[in-house]
């Protein structure tokens, strides 16, 4: 090698020397504020160990540094919910649902595999009492549950409690999940000598820790309103042992269940031995704990609590007026099947003016036309002196309508609006009779549309008249009734979500082709 090569090799090494010090110059610069905002996350410590973690988890500096900064915008977000978070602690009122919110991210279930190899589980609930799950499994050699542990049961699936929620209230959700996981302990809820035999083969049962006994019964009611194929996850982890078992459950399964005569359901292995991807489908593989959800659950009850105080100082505010103050008063104390009955009445009232419209139109619009139609008919006679059919078949059609009209209303409010709370909810069969009322509702809907499309009076503004006047207001009206009565049935449980959401749909179909038909009539 002579003289010129390696003085090549020495400029080149050391162009990449002079690069490379650049570069870390440059990273130094870089991470010198990261430095400092990763101090800032670190003095203020609530969200100091989520940063440790992705700083020891993440391998470039340039994801570390995104890290910092990250968690320095998102520390500056829960910032902004402190004074909510400290309003409502001093008014104290929404402070218990809050803490129960806090409570429910505080332990987060466990994302192993099972320990034990179920092979059979069925599903008890007793006539009066805790519901239970007896277990048949294979343990691995060498198990044993500590005699001081304690198991948690966990209650998961997102759907689930957002079904909940719908069906009974956020609140009510909120608390549930506040309340898990249910800790069971030996002899308070299982039996530890069970599991700790000396055979691989072992049956034991676990039973639902609750404050008192509950009734079959209750259970059914309950669960029957709510939708069938949602989804649960019910998952049993010892603090030492780790998951003991999950079951993949459905509402129905429970429904079945507790209609049962004996209560007792017999699980399949589609239940117990459910697949990885069923099992994080149904279950989640993220939870987030209460650094990461703080701002949204504070943020909901600030909400909550706005609505409250506004509606406290409208109830104040009625004092200037004493007698309304009074009926408001009077309001609050009634027992909420009298708010069924005002919802129903509300109703009636919305059809009694439907039907007045009706008459209006009746009187004002098809006597005037009608009239028109038997002065032309005396002057349409042919030269043989017979009178011309036109006329006739439109009066005919005219007076179909209005006949039709009034036999519709008629079949809608016995139907819609009859009384029959006082027969019990299981003989009820409600989708039939609210498919009665849709079914009277297309009857009308058709065959005025099939009446109108047959009329050409004179003026023609006329018939634009009846088509935009009959479908915006009356059959408005009418999807308001349905819709209206059936929420109050669902908050009288007697109808179920699945049945509601069934009606929901068909109502909403019905006001596509209602639109579809109103923009066929203004072209």
């Amino acid at each position: 090698m002579n003289t010129f090569e390696t003085g090549l090799d020495f400029y080149e090494a050391a162009a990449v020397h002079r690069f490379e010090t650049w570069l870390q110059a440059v990273y130094v610069l870089l991470d010198i504020p990261c430095l400092l905002v990763a101090i800032i996350v670190y003095v203020t410590i609530w969200r100091a160990s989520t940063l440790h973690k992705e700083l020891w988890t993440l391998t470039r500096a340039r994801d570390r540094r995104r890290a910092s900064f990250l968690q320095l915008l998102l520390l500056f977000r829960d910032l902004l919910f402190v004074i909510p978070f400290l309003i409502i602690v001093c008014t104290l009122f929404r402070l218990p649902m809050l803490v129960l919110g806090f409570m429910g991210k505080m332990k987060k279930p466990s994302l192993a595999q099972t320990t034990l190899e179920v092979t059979g589980c069925d599903m008890i609930f007793p006539e009066k009492g805790k519901p239970t799950f007896r277990i048949k499994a294979r343990k691995p050699n060498n198990f044993e549950v500590p005699r001081h542990s304690k198991c948690s049961l966990f209650v998961l699936g997102k759907r689930f409690w957002e079904e909940v929620g719908l069906r009974f209230g956020g609140s009510i959700a909120t608390a549930g999940q506040g309340m898990l996981p249910n800790t069971i302990a030996d002899k308070r809820g299982m039996n530890y000598e069970v599991l700790n035999v000396a055979s691989n083969e072992i049956e034991f049962d676990v039973q639902v820790q609750a404050p008192q006994d509950i009734k079959r019964s209750a259970i059914h009611n309950n669960l029957k309103t709510m939708s069938p194929d949602v989804p649960l996850c019910l998952q049993l982890e010892n603090s030492e042992a780790g998951i003991l078992f999950i079951l993949i459950l459905q509402i129905r399964d429970m429904v079945d269940c507790a209609a049962s005569a004996d209560g007792i359901a017999h699980l399949t292995n589609q239940h117990f031995n459910a697949g990885t991807n069923r099992i994080n489908e149904v279950r989640g593989t993220e939870y987030s704990g209460i650094v990461d959800c703080f701002y949204i659950l504070v943020g909901m009850e600030f909400v909550k609590w706005c609505i409250d105080i506004f509606h406290v100082c409208l109830f104040f505010a009625l004092i200037a007026i004493p007698w309304r103050w009074i009926q408001c008063v009077i309001i609050l104390l009634e027992h909420p099947t009298k708010w069924y009955v005002r919802i129903d009445n509300q109703c009636i009232g919305m059809m009694e003016h439907a039907h007045a419209l009706f008459v209006r139109l009746h009187d004002f619009l098809f006597e005037p036309t009608l009239n028109d139609l038997i002065k032309d008919t005396t002057l349409n006679m042919n030269l043989e002196g017979v009178i011309s059919q036109r006329s006739n078949h439109q009066s005919h059609v005219i007076n179909e309508w209005c006949e039709r009209m009034r036999k519709g209303f008629y079949e809608f409010e016995q139907e819609l609006f009859d009384d029959d709370s006082n027969r019990p909810v299981d003989k009820l069969d409600t989708t039939l009779h609210i498919e009665m009322n849709l079914d009277t509702y297309d009857y009308v809907v058709k065959h005025t549309a099939q009446a109108l499309s047959k009329i050409k009076p004179n003026p023609p503004a006329t018939a634009a008249l009846i088509s935009d006047f009959f479908q915006m207001q009356m059959i408005l009206f009418w999807l308001k009734c349905l819709q209206t009565n059936i929420n109050m049935r669902l908050l009288e449980n007697r109808i179920s979500w699945e049945h509601h959401a069934m009606v929901q749909e068909q109502i909403h179909l019905r006001q596509v082709e209602f639109r579809t038909r109103m923009d066929g009539f203004r072209m």
